[in-house]
């Protein structure tokens, strides 16, 4: 629960963030010198730990079934949106690190700023079948309590579900959902392997 204290309650988390995201961008085949190292691996992999272990004792009627994420200084189109500039015709993405969240939607507005948009994390059960998202409110933990904060763990696959500018906010309003890619990337990687 150090891991989520540390994370939480002090400036790490940007440093954290920023560093994992860079590593997730690059492409594992091409090594060189310009390879991103991982300034923070055993520290991700604690923090990661520690809210998955939350997840799995938390209790199911205390989870919020939506959770808010504001994005400064961004505007999403669901077909480019973390595709590092290349098209795609689907409307997924993949986070590249820990999603920091609150289920009061004032709070994520504060952190959008100005202008940006507000990803509204649908966190419902999904159909059977699919793995739940996983994530854990750690607002109990946190020095910041009135922040509602609800983490999800590293890495989470989403739906874009909805698009939408909110008058009332004066922002894009993005509807997502957890996607439970495992089922497709073992399929890929069975296919891969046979062919």
């Amino acid at each position: 629960m150090l891991a989520v204290i540390l994370y939480t309650d002090t400036v790490v988390y940007a440093d954290l963030r920023l560093d994992e995201i860079l590593f997730c961008q690059q492409n594992p085949f091409e090594v060189g010198d310009n390879w991103h190292r991982q300034k923070w691996p055993i520290f991700g992999a604690i923090l990661d730990s520690a809210i998955r272990l939350l997840y799995r004792y938390d209790e199911r009627q205390n989870r919020p079934p939506l959770v808010y994420h504001g994005l400064r200084d961004t505007e999403i189109d669901k077909y480019v949106f973390n595709n590092h500039g290349t098209e795609k015709r689907d409307s997924y993405f993949k986070y590249g690190t820990f999603v920091s969240t609150s289920w009061d939607k004032e709070v994520s507005l504060g952190f959008m700023g100005e202008k940006g948009c507000l990803l509204e994390i649908d966190t419902s059960e999904p159909p059977d079948g699919c793995q739940r998202l996983v994530g854990a409110d750690v607002s109990w933990i946190s020095k910041f309590p009135v922040e509602c904060e609800f983490l999800i763990a590293r890495k989470p696959t989403f739906e874009v579900t909805e698009i939408v500018f909110d008058d009332e906010q004066n922002c894009q309003l993005v509807r997502v959902r957890y996607y439970d890619s495992g089922i497709q990337e073992i399929l890929f990687i069975c296919i891969s392997y046979i062919e």
